[in-house]
């Protein structure tokens, strides 16, 4: 038991806490400062069945130790959403492969398709990309639209016409 430093205010007892208190009030500090990271960079969607909320989590969880395992091996600053774009941006490099396809304006763009999306059986997944900001406005970060967009739309209006 912990004395509180209070007294009650009717029988001027001294009020104890027990220990099982002061350990989970400690402790759920932690937690709520985990809470508190994750929810910066988190995944979740309403619109996602409860079973891939929970994956997501897990994985933003994942992330984050990962993050924090980083930060105390190596002690370079740096945020964890930037961190986990550099772990995407490392994973895409190692199990990706550069595929030059066309827009429909004609434009020659990289898309990524890797192993693991001939595997699923061709399904495409988006990836993030860093689109620097353009000439005519340096202060407004550049816009892209996304590859696998534009190849289910033009998959669409093929099939949709004939």
């Amino acid at each position: 038991m912990v004395n509180t430093n209070k007294k009650h205010w009717k029988t001027k007892e001294i009020i104890w806490k027990p220990d099982i208190v002061v350990d989970y009030n400690t402790n759920m500090r932690l937690i709520d400062k985990a809470d508190m990271q994750i929810s910066t960079v988190d995944s979740l969607r309403k619109s996602t069945k409860w079973y891939r909320k929970i994956y997501f989590h897990l994985m933003d969880i994942c992330m984050l130790n990962a993050y924090n395992l980083y930060m105390t091996k190596t002690g370079e600053r740096s945020t964890l959403r930037a961190f986990k774009l550099n772990v995407i941006t490392e994973m895409l490099r190692r199990f990706g492969q550069q595929v030059p396809t066309h827009s429909r304006s004609g434009r020659q763009r990289d898309a990524l398709q890797g192993s693991l999306q001939r595997l699923n059986g061709g399904v495409a997944f988006h990836c993030p990309v860093h689109v620097p900001p353009t000439a005519a406005n340096p202060r407004k970060m550049g816009q892209r639209e996304c590859i696998v967009d534009i190849i289910f739309l033009v998959r669409f209006t093929i099939r949709g016409s004939e």
